[in-house]
């Protein structure tokens, strides 16, 4: 990719950060690229520039370019999104949870298109399902076998996932807040 070619890119929004005044960086997973970091300039201007596309769990589609240093958003739209996630703070707070354990276990520029998968599949889910215990033990199980860290037939509990996760990416992972 040139400094004048632009390239497109899709994926889900993990991190949106402020940067500088009016910029903001944004991590995204992309199916086939693995975690991507960029640049949205003048995300905060007064002209609002990407509205509320650049938002953790949504699914956009971007326009880039190459700058100096680092891939700079110049458009965006939203391809999906996750409506339900944002209806009860159970589902959101869930859904953050899983953002982050995604955000931990993955490398920039390291394809991971089976949990660009898992992690899409399992916020679909979150909007069909009340059970939310069932989907986040699904979720990680099915995350430890996809690193190669748990047998096919083996259960797992919330401290063996918390063990686990700590002993393979050296992070502590904080169970998600769950109110009523």
């Amino acid at each position: 990719m040139t400094a004048s070619k632009s390239s497109k890119l899709s994926g889900i929004v993990l991190k949106k950060t402020p940067c500088f005044e009016k910029d903001c960086m944004v991590e995204l997973l992309t199916p086939k690229l693995g975690k991507k970091k960029l640049i949205a300039k003048y995300a905060f201007s007064k002209s609002f520039r990407f509205g509320g596309l650049i938002e953790p769990t949504q699914v956009i589609d971007c326009e880039l370019y190459q700058g100096k240093s680092m891939l700079i958003l110049s458009q965006c739209k939203l391809r999906q999104t996750f409506p339900h996630l944002r209806s009860h703070f159970n589902m959101l707070s869930i859904a953050m949870y899983f953002i982050s354990i995604i955000r931990n276990i993955t490398q920039f520029d390291q394809p991971a298109p089976l949990l660009y998968q898992l992690l899409t599949t399992t916020l679909d889910a979150i909007s069909e399902q009340s059970d939310l215990d069932h989907i986040k033990r699904g979720f990680q199980v099915q995350l430890l076998r996809y690193e190669g860290l748990l047998q096919e037939n083996k259960s797992l509990t919330d401290h063996e996932f918390t063990r686990l996760f700590y002993e393979y990416t050296g992070v502590n992972v904080k169970e998600p807040l769950l109110v009523g």
